[in-house]
């Protein structure tokens, strides 16, 4: 699908704009693969009115597991980090959507 299929073409619409944080970016991103994409939910229905593919019950299982001190260490300080970067994020969307 030209130009979209050229590395180059890719890399200047969309790869470098992404990286720079562009705005609009993502929309062109989107309108570019929204005609190429399916979105199928597992409620969606065939011809026939059957859904598409049968999928069995869910299943959860929950394990509890005991972390060394070192492990408990390593996981809050992960945990700390990727928790201060998604409130930064959601605070600079909050601010780009108000």
């Amino acid at each position: 699908m030209e130009p979209w299929s050229s590395y180059y073409f890719w890399r200047a619409h969309i790869g470098l704009p992404f990286e720079r944080k562009e705005m609009g970016v993502l929309d062109s991103l989107q309108n570019v693969l929204q005609p190429l994409l399916l979105r199928r939910t597992k409620d969606t229905k065939g011809r026939d009115g059957k859904p598409i593919v049968e999928l069995p019950p869910k299943h959860v299982d929950i394990e509890y597991v005991e972390l060394s001190a070192a492990e408990r260490d390593f996981y809050d300080a992960v945990y700390r980090r990727s928790k201060l970067r998604f409130d930064d994020y959601a605070a600079r969307c909050a601010h780009s959507v108000g």
